[in-house]
């Protein structure tokens, strides 16, 4: 006699299929959720990567024109910072100079940059070619453009490249840094000396001869400028945002 078995044909209870696709359901969001997880981790660390990239590389291009100018200025009323870079012959005379203007906007959140020649942007015409120089040898400032209304007209024609009416010809004009939220610089205007000269009175002399007047004392650099560039800039998104500062040293005075 043999043995029947009788095969077990039900499927699944509905329970057992919830219970199932309950617990599907949880692991497929479990992985969903550690991807956009990080996902979003990858895109917050390449966003806070490209605004550290784009702060030191702005530092970077103003360290590099301040180190090859002649000489620069602080122009902390109107958050700028004007660099002025002298063209010499083999015999040392200053035939012409480029100016060159850093000038942050914090409307625009935007540093832009200028550069023109000297001639153009001194405050007494074209007629002056060369920067004139102080009592202590470094350039005149106050000749060189440098208000509030000078910036607004570089702004204004951003976008030419030609001779505008009034005479401006410009090299160089464009947003320099973009998304920044601050930026300044401040000047340390080194040391000068003051050599000390011997007084003729004390000094020996033939009998019958009389001293001469004194030479003047002679004014000289010993310590050179130097200039601390501070500069926050944040992501569009706003997820990022980077400080950097930087101190550098004139290289050419």
């Amino acid at each position: 006699m043999g043995i029947k078995r009788e095969l077990n044909r039900e499927g699944f209870s509905l329970i057992e299929m919830i219970i199932a696709v309950a617990v599907a359901a949880i692991v497929m969001s479990a992985v969903l959720l550690l991807i956009t997880y990080s996902s979003n981790s990858m895109n917050r660390t390449g966003t806070a990567v490209n605004v550290q990239n784009q702060a030191k590389d702005a530092t970077m291009h103003i360290t590099t024109y301040l180190q090859e100018g002649s000489d620069a200025h602080a122009d902390t009323g109107n958050n700028a910072v004007i660099i002025v870079n002298e063209k010499k012959k083999d015999t040392g005379e200053v035939v012409s100079a480029d100016v060159s203007y850093y000038w942050f906007v914090s409307g625009d959140k935007t540093i832009y940059f200028f550069k023109d020649d000297y001639k153009n942007v001194n405050t007494i015409g074209t007629s002056e070619t060369v920067p004139t120089k102080d009592s202590n040898g470094r350039i005149d400032f106050s000749k060189i453009k440098s208000d509030a209304n000078t910036y607004k007209h570089f702004l204004k024609f951003k976008n030419l490249q030609t001779s505008t009416s009034d005479g401006y010809n410009y090299k160089e004009i464009r947003s320099f840094v973009k998304n920044c939220i601050g930026f300044a610089c401040t000047e340390n205007p080194g040391t000068i000396d003051v050599a000390v000269t011997p007084d003729p009175v004390a000094t020996a002399l033939p009998i019958g001869a009389t001293p001469g007047p004194s030479p003047a004392p002679e004014k000289k650099v010993i310590g050179g400028k130097s200039f601390t560039i501070k500069m926050a800039l944040k992501s569009e998104n706003g997820d990022s945002e980077f400080t950097c500062d930087k101190t550098v040293y004139l290289r050419n005075q």
